[in-house]
């Protein structure tokens, strides 16, 4: 797996290959950085469910200036710090929190971390993206300018207008790949 644009281009990362384990396609990671490239210049990013990985680095490659990881899985931990001391001058511009999604957001708020960039990419056969997507926003996480980014199957529930009116949050654009949907949300004024 390598990293397609930005300072890190063509950097190779080690990726450990599971059956539960769903890379973002090279299609959706194409769309979706040309979707946010001019907001990601020094910006703060967050990739939970993290994987391998490829979306924060690809991140930091083209401009972000930190990248926080979640991940809970032992073994794609151990990957992302491998990966992060592959770039040895880089490595306080991240920071991985191993175990589940709530204990790492819960960490992040305890360090009053705030978000730019939010990417939620959970197992498309759970009800994490609705729970991830509604603890995000909860957990004052994102800034007035932040972009929450959502991706899942067509088949996973997503924040319905109910939710994003009472948290003060609108959906920006949808896009869609295949079975794959993208979903950008941003935080609005409420009445």
């Amino acid at each position: 797996m390598k990293i397609s644009a930005g300072s890190l281009k063509r950097k190779n990362l080690q990726f450990i290959s599971r059956d539960t384990i769903r890379p973002t396609s090279s299609v959706v990671k194409k769309a979706l950085f040309n979707i946010i490239a001019d907001r990601l210049p020094d910006s703060q990013f967050l990739d939970l469910f993290a994987g391998s990985g490829s979306i924060g680095f690809e991140a930091f490659s083209r401009g972000a200036a930190h990248v926080s990881f979640i991940e809970k899985d032992d073994l794609l931990c151990r990957c992302l710090k491998e990966n992060i001391m592959k770039f040895a001058n880089c490595e306080s511009q991240f920071s991985v929190f191993h175990g589940h999604f709530m204990s790492g957001l819960g960490k992040l708020v305890r360090l009053k971390k705030k978000f730019d960039f939010i990417f939620i990419d959970p197992p498309y056969q759970t009800d994490s993206a609705l729970k991830a997507f509604g603890a995000c926003i909860n957990m004052q996480l994102i800034k007035d300018s932040s972009c929450v980014i959502l991706e899942c199957s067509k088949h996973s529930a997503v924040p319905d207008a109910q939710f994003l009116e009472k948290n003060c949050v609108e959906l920006t654009d949808e896009r869609k790949y295949g079975m794959t949907r993208l979903y950008f949300y941003r935080r609005v004024k409420c009445n």
